[in-house]
């Protein structure tokens, strides 16, 4: 029953607390097994227990969103970093495509004019004035 009502709880934890508890059982697990391999190796040295990975993710990422919020601000303005242009094929070739695309599409539009009727344009559109005629 106990461990029911544990899990239960660690379910309705929020998200944050949630994965520090995750984490935080991870180490020991970890801790546990590399103390056995120790004890096998007949070393009983412990290592430094470190940061918790989530923890410093957190920090990483609330790190990046402070970051951007300053450079909206004007706080901090980004250094642009000089970079050697490399020209390459597609950049050079893409002028020319286009203009290809666009002489090609041209063609097909004359083509359609030219089966539908020589693209002559009709002067009256309205053909039914005599309904319209006072009587």
């Amino acid at each position: 029953m106990k461990e029911k009502r544990k899990r239960e709880r660690e379910k309705n934890m929020p998200r944050k607390k949630r994965r520090r508890l995750e984490a935080a059982q991870e180490m020991l697990e970890d801790e546990n097994q590399t103390d056995e391999l120790e004890q096998d190796r007949g070393k009983g040295k412990k290592d430094k227990a470190g940061k918790l990975l989530v923890d410093v993710a957190y920090r990483q990422a609330k790190a990046v969103k402070a970051m951007k919020k300053a450079q909206v601000a004007g706080k901090i303005v980004k250094k642009k970093k000089e970079m050697t242009k490399r020209p390459t094929q597609r950049t050079q070739s893409r002028p020319e495509e286009m203009r290809e695309l666009f002489q090609s599409d041209m063609s097909e539009t004359k083509q359609q004019r030219s089966l539908h009727g020589g693209g002559k344009k009709k002067t009256k559109s309205f053909k039914s004035k005599s309904r319209y005629k006072r009587k």
